[in-house]
């Protein structure tokens, strides 16, 4: 059985997602990875919360990243919480 995004993205909890910007790259933590309300008949929607540095901050829109595991992927980030040394993206799959 082939293992869902869910479960994939569940098991890189704690793990860095590279940000592929131009020749530069920007690290992310996966920090949560949360189920978000099930629809009968359509796969698990989940949401993933990325913690990264001040600097660059990036825009709300798709960017290319990279995982050791899962390789590359086209994902749509929000920033949605400035802290005090980080910054806090989420996507959402549905």
């Amino acid at each position: 059985m082939r293992e869902s995004g869910f479960d994939a993205f569940s098991a890189c909890r704690g793990e860095a997602f590279s940000v592929l910007l131009g020749q530069e790259q920007l690290l992310l933590e996966l920090s949560t990875v949360d189920p978000l309300p099930e629809t009968p008949g359509r796969p698990q929607p989940f949401s993933l919360v990325f913690s990264g540095p001040m600097e660059p901050p990036l825009q709300q829109m798709i960017y290319r990243m990279s995982h050791a595991r899962l390789g590359e992927l086209d994902v749509f980030l929000v920033p949605v919480q400035r802290l005090a040394e980080t910054i806090r993206y989420e996507a959402i799959f549905n």
